[in-house]
């Protein structure tokens, strides 16, 4: 049992206590604003007080937690050292921890108003990026500073089903008019079609990962950012109700429930019709929500897990943490029974960021060697964030896409990217 003193308590602090103890940790512990009764409890001793102890480990507060309208990440920084053992009464912890963890947790710097063209909250309004810590799951090394989790480095892969074919189940004419012909006449494999061989690697290398989860769109109508199959065409139905008997299958919001609010009631309805259970899971299309709102629709329409805490513009720790954690609502100031699944690194923003890296260079093998550098960039990069996730016991969640696994010019070569990382893990 750890005993925490605070000589006042709050919903926050409640809220943040519960995240790096009970989910984290998994370690009992006692919150007590009586000084007495938390002196006399036996076990290890933190006091969010300001006060030097010999007998107990201090954190000092900035207020930020009951209510002040001060800067809880004042000297926060990445602590690279032997961590805190809590057997040992003393010392103090450099910064407002408590403070420090909830503000990144709770999106305090998304109730701003740094947002890019598609109204998304930007990496470039992120105090992570800012301090060029936006790699590092900063909370995740924190908490084991205070003590090592009891579960180690995780693997969960996820898909983007954004068009699960090029050619097969559309119009046939606009089929052959962008190269179809031999995919139409059943001599080769539509090049998105890529689900047998995901099956495959999931059965091969089971045991470096956790259940893939998967993510279908369902807008009722096409748009430049929505290119999705008709909910009504009978494959795509097929398609998704078979993933659904062997897989996690979640609700990718379209990029229109942003703006407009009912139709991520159609859609969610339309994919229970489709699976005949319940959708608990989702990913917003293009990353495309804002808080407190986005949040609040996906509790109204039945969600309980959400993957979409990460940039489609950048990958990294969008909250400074891999794991999940309950939302906290921040202008109702209450926890929320929504979980936040952060990702930290997706294929497209590897593959786009790859290769502008390499605009002032010029390859002497052309775009093949671009490619080729770009895909050698995917790789050292995931590396890195095993590494990371592993020193600290995190979990690394990716986003891939069926169309990227395919052969076309685009993303040859990715689908043994994807296979060289998996073997290395």
């Amino acid at each position: 049992m750890v005993n925490i003193y605070s000589p006042l308590i709050s919903p926050r602090l409640q809220y943040v206590l519960r995240v790096i103890f009970r989910d984290h940790l998994r370690v009992p512990f006692l919150l007590s604003a009586d000084r007495a009764e938390w002196e006399g409890a036996p076990g290890p001793k933190i006091h969010y007080t300001d006060e030097v102890r010999s007998d107990s480990l201090g954190i000092p507060p900035s207020g930020f937690l009951a209510g002040l309208h001060v800067d809880p990440m004042r000297g926060a920084v990445p602590l690279d050292g032997p961590r805190v053992d809590l057997s040992s009464p003393g010392g103090a912890w450099p910064f407002d921890l408590f403070g420090a963890i909830f503000w990144l947790l709770a999106r305090v710097e998304e109730y701003g108003d740094v947002y890019d063209q598609m109204g998304r909250f930007s990496p470039e309004g992120s105090w992570a990026a800012r301090n060029g810590w936006l790699e590092r799951p900063l909370v995740d090394e924190w908490i084991q500073l205070l003590g090592k989790a009891p579960t180690g480095f995780r693997f969960s892969p996820t898909y983007d089903i954004d068009q699960p074919w090029c050619y097969l189940h559309k119009n046939p004419l606009k089929a052959l008019l962008r190269g179809g012909a031999l995919t139409l006449a059943g001599r080769r494999a539509d090049p998105f079609d890529n689900f047998h061989w995901l099956d495959w690697v999931h059965e091969s290398l089971e045991e470096k990962m956790e259940a893939p989860v998967y993510f279908f769109p369902l807008a009722g109508r096409q748009t430049r950012f929505d290119k999705n199959p008709s909910p009504g065409n009978g494959a795509y139905q097929q398609l998704i109700e078979e993933h659904s008997r062997r897989y996690p299958v979640g609700i990718h919001p379209s990029y229109y429930t942003a703006d407009k609010p009912e139709l991520l009631g159609e859609e969610t309805a339309l994919l229970s019709r489709i699976t005949g259970l319940p959708v608990t899971v989702s990913r917003y299309h293009y990353i495309r929500f804002r808080l407190p709102e986005g949040y609040r629709r996906l509790l109204e329409a039945g969600i309980r897990a959400d993957y979409s805490m990460g940039y489609g513009e950048r990958n990294g720790f969008r909250a400074s943490y891999s794991r999940p954690f309950p939302w906290y609502d921040l202008e109702k100031e209450t926890e929320t029974a929504l979980q936040v699944v952060p990702f930290c690194w997706m294929d497209a923003t590897a593959h786009r960021d790859g290769l502008a890296g390499q605009e002032a260079t010029v390859h002497r093998d052309g775009l093949a060697g671009q490619e080729a550098t770009a895909q050698g960039g995917a790789l050292s990069d995931l590396a890195g964030y095993v590494q990371r996730l592993r020193a600290c016991g995190g979990r690394l969640t990716t986003i891939w896409h069926n169309s990227s696994l395919g052969e076309v010019p685009r993303w040859i070569g990715w689908r043994n990217v994807y296979l060289d990382f998996l073997n290395g893990l």
